[in-house]
């Protein structure tokens, strides 16, 4: 009380007002700049005792550790003003203790380690110089932190246990909880989790026992965070996630936006163990904003490093090694601790493993182990050799991979690193079954099982129950195989079920083989109707989830930085619209080489690509009604008529599996040729395609075609053709690279498979079971006709004859724009589109239709809506997929069936711009419009033309009896033009 008195009198001279001590020490941090800051010190700190002045001290030291949240700058000032109140009033604790604190803003505030080492040291000589044994233990509770993150970490608990014993001593109750929270995160970082446990529920009893000690509220939330932290390490996700929301939530009340951004970043990183990937990125991405705003720029670039385990989970494998190259390339600005260092080469050898870069992962797991052997970081260390063990032995066959995994294995802690010990189990039992000591494989798995089991991990036991799956077919315990394989699968689809197209097909790059083992053991099973339902489950699922979502997430501004990235997104595709267009049309007047325009437009792309993955993460994370499509347990049997037949292709291994499904039963069959004879077969076509493309001589290059279709159809239809008789409808479900292939080409050598039966497509059969019928009454049309600046000029010739034909509405030229196409898109029964369409194997996204303001891109048509029975594309390479793991189609044909289209009529190449381009549709007397696709091809078949002139288009459908149900397969007549084609175009 007198200390009180004694500064309001001292502060009355100043200011004639009573101040409190408080006041005072406020009136220094509020002061601007660090000459206005002396001027208040100077004015009272000649008149104050020795007392007074530790006083003062310790209420400006207060204060500055709760400016550094808001304004870093000026609180390294006002502990600079710390310490010259010490020299100026002779008080060398004081002055150490501004050192210390200027040292906690540097490390708080702007990550610069070793200048806070600098101030720690030049505080400890002060205090040695007066045996301030106190001093000295106060600056060890904040140095510890310094000098983990210049990778000390050993040294600095070591110094942390010494402090806390001083801390005590003195009962600084306060301090040792603060010391005891640091020290939890030193040793949750070398993974010693027990420990790290210990000390967060020390720090929290000295909090809750002392409360009246502390001024800041965010304490605690802290320390809870740093708890969340702990249990995450020991595999408890769902208590690390429940305290790391209701931490957020507290911080929310506080002004604390640093550790509110930590709060994110650590329930970011926990989300990402349970296969909660989305919302993670977002967490990422917001703690990113916060430390940025905040001034950290090492923890933003820690962000980053944290993030990469959510893209790892994603199958994002390229952009895991991009983000560690950007990070690399900031090391000289902002330190990272050898640990951190090894984190990030351990995560890039995992991308590099698993695009196939072996060498480079190899040499990621070498830097890795080494920098966590020096950090004294044993389970890093063990974990990184495990790796580069599993990865030796996959390059040369390294004998004692397994024996040297084995030995990593004992040495983790199964209690205290339960996580670890799961991965290292893994991968024992892998190297275990691929060098056929199944008893073993099957040993680790069953060990890595029992430990993942108590934790929600659906990565870990879908792994688990794979490999078991594995062990028990290799010993033919099939049954048990088809447990372990469908536990698997549930596993597998937690995570499946809720990520997006964007990202599926990268997920599934090594996880899609579980589905085709689980067919092949279905099959030795004589389960053939399950086997089935598991290859549909294998499937397209992107389509499927976008078919079945009328309410998919789209594109909408939620706030401010949404608006920043679709204003660049808009910026961007107006660029690469024109690009594209240069590149398509070949402009000579523009001043970019090809080369140039190619890579310009490249780089453009990928940054949409970006700027959309960013925008739809965003807007899953917002929606939580989001539907996914589940796997069917009824064959699509029910859905046939009994002329129509199903032949449903799997490859499983190279090896393609035939379906023959029709109303009354299932049947499958393992064809004698193989995936990549096929696809050599298919090249040999698609050469000869092109030399008819170039030189228009159909008839030189006819006799090949014949005879490469006719190899085709002996491989994929001969096995079953006696089946096929008593069917007029075929209804093909390609699987892999089969989607891109015409099947109603193919050649028995007297006949074209499409002169007997009507041919259908679809990406997977579940579509017949999800269809919801539209009305076919045809009565709204709308035709969408553009020449393409000229080119095509017949395309909006083509699109006024249909408009007349069908009394419809009509968008042709300069009217042909995106903007009037998808504002009235849903309004119309049938569609009708001549132009032209480009397929971008390199950026499938950007495949589109081209319209008058720029392309409607594979993207766009995703965010539509259709109640259309019929979409027409007489358009270039429209039916043209590219195929991702997962069976994952990028096609603009498939997109309008996605979004609501019962039928699409494709093309699968190049298509002629002729002056008198018949329709694909006629209209009867009755006003019914009729599709004559099948009809055209078989009338031109039989006149002996290339099939490259006839058999471009297909009709992908889900009403497939409905719209051959009159077809007279036999009495066909031709209705064709037979004026010759002017041009490629379309």
């Amino acid at each position: 009380m007198g200390q009180e008195l004694s500064l309001k009198h001292f502060f009355i001279n100043m200011t004639k007002d009573t101040m409190s001590p408080e006041q005072v020490a406020r009136e220094i941090v509020e002061a601007q700049g660090l000459a206005s800051k002396k001027q208040v010190v100077d004015k009272i700190g000649k008149q104050l005792s020795p007392r007074e002045t530790y006083s003062l001290a310790k209420e400006l030291k207060d204060l500055t550790l709760l400016e550094r949240r808001k304004d870093a700058n000026n609180a390294l000032l006002s502990a600079r003003a710390i310490s010259y109140l010490g020299k100026l009033t002779q008080q060398k604790t004081v002055v150490a203790t501004g050192l210390r604190i200027q040292g906690v803003v540097y490390v708080a505030a702007f990550s610069k380690y070793s200048q806070a080492l600098k101030l720690y040291a030049e505080a400890a000589t002060v205090c040695r110089e007066v045996d301030d044994r106190l001093g000295l233990a106060l600056i060890d509770m904040n140095r510890i932190v310094a000098e983990h993150s210049i990778g000390e970490t050993r040294s600095a608990i070591n110094r942390g246990l010494l402090a806390e014993e001083i801390l005590m001593e003195f009962g600084c109750w306060r301090e040792a909880a603060t010391l005891n929270g640091n020290l939890a995160i030193l040793y949750g970082t070398i993974r010693q989790n027990a420990r790290a446990l210990e000390r967060i529920k020390k720090a929290r009893q000295l909090h809750i026992e002392n409360q009246g000690d502390y001024r800041s509220n965010a304490f605690l939330p802290g320390l809870d965070n740093n708890l969340a932290m702990a249990y995450r390490n020991l595999g408890r996700y769902e208590e690390s996630i429940a305290i790391s929301r209701k931490t957020i939530k507290e911080l929310h009340k506080l002004d604390a936006p640093g550790m509110l951004a930590r709060a994110k970043h650590t329930l970011g990183e926990t989300l990402f163990f349970v296969g909660q990937f989305y919302e993670g990125v977002i967490l990422h991405f917001e703690a990113q904003q916060g430390y940025t705003k905040e001034g950290r720029l090492r923890d933003a670039l820690i962000a980053d490093l944290s993030l990469c385990d959510g893209l790892l989970g994603l199958g994002s494998y390229q952009e895991v090694i991009e983000t560690c190259l950007k990070i690399e390339r900031q090391l000289d600005d902002v330190e990272l601790t050898d640990i951190e260092v090894a984190d990030l080469h351990l995560k890039r050898a995992h991308a590099h493993m698993k695009i196939g870069q072996l060498d480079k992962a190899a040499l990621d797991y070498e830097i890795a182990h080494q920098l966590y052997k020096q950090s004294a970081h044993g389970v890093g260390e063990l974990e990184s050799l495990s790796q580069l063990a599993r990865l030796k032995y996959q390059q040369h066959g390294f004998e004692d991979s397994l024996g040297l995994i084995q030995s990593c294995l004992a040495e983790i802690n199964v209690n205290e690193h339960p996580i670890e010990y799961v991965t290292v189990s893994l991968v024992a039992s892998e190297i275990a079954l691929q060098s056929s000591h199944i008893t073993t494989a099957e040993k680790y798995a069953v060990q890595a099982l029992n430990a993942s089991q108590f934790h929600n991990s659906p990565e870990l036991l879908f792994r688990t129950q794979h490999l078991l799956g594995k062990s028990a077919f290799a010993q033919e315990n099939y049954e048990s195989a088809l447990e372990h394989y469908d536990n698997a699968i549930v596993q597998l689809e937690l995570i499946n079920n809720s990520i997006i197209g964007f990202h599926r097909s990268n997920f599934l790059h090594d996880r899609e083989s579980v589905y085709e083992d689980t067919v092949k053991v279905c099959l030795i099973l004589k389960r053939v109707d399950r086997a089935l339902a598991y290859a549909e489950q294998a499937k397209s699922r992107t389509l499927l989830d976008l078919f079945l979502n009328r309410e998919l997430p789209s594109i909408q501004v939620r706030n401010r930085n949404d608006r920043q990235l679709i204003e660049e997104l808009h910026v961007l595709r107006q660029e690469s619209d024109r690009l594209y267009r240069e590149l398509e049309v070949g402009h000579l007047d523009s001043l970019l080489p090809q080369t140039d325009r190619y890579n310009t437009t490249s780089t453009i792309c990928k940054r949409i690509e970006q700027l959309l993955e960013q925008l739809l993460i965003r807007n899953v994370h917002y929606s939580n009604d989001i539907r996914f499509w589940k796997p069917l347990t009824a064959p699509p049997q029910q859905h046939l008529d009994k002329d129509t037949l199903i032949l449903e292709y799997f490859a499983v291994e190279n090896q393609l599996l035939l379906f023959v499904v029709s109303k009354e039963s299932i049947e499958c069959q393992q064809l004698e040729i193989d995936l990549a004879t096929i696809n050599q077969l298919h090249l040999y076509l698609k050469t000869n395609f092109s030399a008819v493309q170039k030189t228009g001589l159909g008839s030189l290059w006819l006799s090949n075609a014949k005879a490469v279709l006719s190899k085709l159809h002996s491989a994929l239809i001969a096995p079953i053709a006696p089946k096929l008789q008593t069917f007029c409808r075929l209804l093909i479900v390609p699987h892999n690279s089969l989607h891109n292939l015409p099947f109603h080409a193919l050649f028995d050598g007297n006949n074209y498979l499409i002169e007997k039966h009507d041919i259908a497509y679809l990406p997977v059969s579940s579509f017949l079971t999800l269809h919801r019928p539209h009305p076919r009454s045809h009565d709204k049309a709308l035709i969408i006709g553009y020449s393409y600046d000229g080119a095509l000029p017949y395309a909006p010739k083509e699109a006024e004859k249909v408009a007349e034909m069908l009394e419809g509405d009509q968008y042709l030229e300069s009217d042909a724009t995106r903007n009037n196409f998808t504002e009235s898109a849903d309004l119309y029964d049938l569609i009708y589109f001549a132009t032209h369409s480009v397929f971008r194997e390199e950026n499938s996204m950007f495949s589109g239709l081209a319209l008058a303001d720029g392309w409607l891109t594979v993207f766009d048509i995703a965010q539509l809506r259709l109640n259309a029975s019929l979409v027409v594309l007489n358009t270039c390479n429209s039916g043209v997929a590219k195929i991702g793991n997962g069976d994952e189609l990028n096609a603009i044909a498939h997109t309008f069936l996605a979004v609501g289209a019962s039928t699409v009529v494709s093309t699968l190449w190049p298509i002629l711009d002729a002056e008198l381009t018949v329709p694909k549709i006629s209209k009867g007397d009755n006003g019914e419009v009729k599709l004559q696709v099948w009809e055209q091809q078989r009338a031109e078949a039989k006149q002996d033309m290339h099939p490259f002139y006839w058999a471009p288009y297909i009709v992908i459908s889900t009403t497939f009896s409905e719209l051959s149900a009159n077809v007279n397969h036999h009495k066909a007549q031709p209705n064709v033009s037979s004026t010759s084609p002017t041009r490629i175009g379309g």
